[in-house]
């Protein structure tokens, strides 16, 4: 596969060890294809950022995008869901352009087979 799968996760500050154990699972599955993760975040210093990418293998480059949240705001939200959990909503403005296909993964989930096959799933043009 000669470009690596894109991969797309939202995280606050509370989603730390989440976020790294989601990361773990990609990499232990990435054994013959590369991953690019971009984290969606809403402020992780230096420190939070080195200690989520120890849990990312040799085949997962991590890419962190700051969001500002405050936009989001007037949102109505339960306490179940951080105001990160809207950040998917805006994955066409926040990711690069030139990105044509990601896959959004939640922080909470656990990755247990490559994500290839549904990498290589021929989508047409329908957004799933």
């Amino acid at each position: 596969m000669s470009q690596p799968i894109s991969v797309a996760l939202a995280a606050d500050r509370n989603f730390c060890k989440q976020l790294a154990v989601v990361v773990a699972s990609i990499s232990k599955v990435a054994t013959n294809t590369s991953y690019t993760v971009y984290v969606l975040h809403d402020g992780y210093d230096a420190s939070l950022r080195r200690d989520v990418a120890t849990s990312a293998g040799a085949n997962l480059e991590l890419v962190w995008i700051e969001v500002d949240s405050r936009p989001l705001q007037p949102a109505r939200l339960t306490g179940a869901f951080p105001r990160s959990s809207l950040y998917r909503l805006q994955l066409t403005a926040l990711l690069p352009r030139a990105l044509d296909r990601v896959i959004y993964v939640d922080t909470d989930s656990i990755i247990r087979e490559s994500l290839a096959p549904l990498w290589s799933t021929d989508l047409g043009t329908a957004v799933v």
